[in-house]
């Protein structure tokens, strides 16, 4: 059980964080050292489908972890 709830962890954590790319790809590339580019992705729903779907895979991965080896897991 433990080895699928990794796979799955590890599947949720990649594709939030993919989807977060995305979101963040899409505003101006003379933006990236502005402090209001946080609000801008705040706003849009693919970076903040994105952070929750990685959330998930992070508490998912901890939920394997705490009911398998660490070996297996990771």
């Amino acid at each position: 059980m433990a080895m699928v709830l990794a796979l799955v962890g590890a599947v949720l954590a990649g594709t939030g964080v993919s989807f977060q790319q995305r979101a963040a790809n899409a505003e101006d590339a003379h933006a990236v050292m502005d402090p209001r580019l946080v609000i801008r992705l705040l706003r849009r729903r693919t970076w903040l489908l994105g952070i929750t779907v990685a959330i998930a895979g992070f508490v998912v991965q901890a939920s394997a972890i705490s009911s398998g080896h660490l070996v297996e897991v990771e």
